[in-house]
């Protein structure tokens, strides 16, 4: 019961997050501020102050000035802080526009592809074609999630940055 509630609750979230970055792709030289927020489709926004207040765990902040911050709906169960998570839309150095999407650690396993994620912490997994995924020394889970103009080889370089600067082993 327990694993198929979780296999679930992971297929709504692999559906959630491809409907999030569907249709979301900037036109050359838009400045950053006349885009859509990504995360718009995914939680909602609302300054860091209120987001921790609705979270239980302690986010990773991978840039000093994100675009955004928005509560993310719980995984594996109900929506409650000790569930929900954070995501953080900013801009990579180069420019490219990600979500980091962070939750507490909730003590199931979680199959990416056919491997659980949480038994190798800090190695992330490519999901979705397009997107990353690990999870911390700590057991929270993170993704790390490009608008679809990023190529494969700059996001796992982007994950490696956020890890490098403590993603590893952000608090879940």
């Amino acid at each position: 019961m327990r694993a198929s509630r979780i296999s679930a609750t992971l297929a709504a979230l692999a559906l959630c997050l491809a409907a999030g970055c569907a249709g979301h792709h900037p036109s050359p030289g838009a400045s950053p501020s006349a885009l859509p927020l990504l995360l718009d489709d995914r939680g909602i926004i609302m300054p860091l102050a209120k987001a921790e207040r609705s979270i239980s765990l302690r986010p990773f902040l991978p840039v000093k000035t994100p675009l955004a911050y928005a509560a993310l709906p719980g995984l594996g169960g109900p929506d409650i802080p000790t569930t929900r998570g954070i995501g953080i839309e900013y801009l990579t150095s180069a420019g490219a526009r990600v979500i980091l999407s962070q939750w507490p650690k909730q003590h199931f396993t979680l199959n990416f592809i056919t491997r659980d994620i949480t038994m190798t912490p800090c190695l992330p997994v490519l999901f979705m074609h397009t997107n990353l995924a690990w999870t911390t020394k700590r057991g929270s889970l993170m993704t790390l999630i490009p608008d679809g103009n990023m190529s494969a080889k700059s996001l796992l370089s982007e994950a490696r940055r956020l890890l490098s600067h403590g993603a590893c082993t952000a608090r879940g």
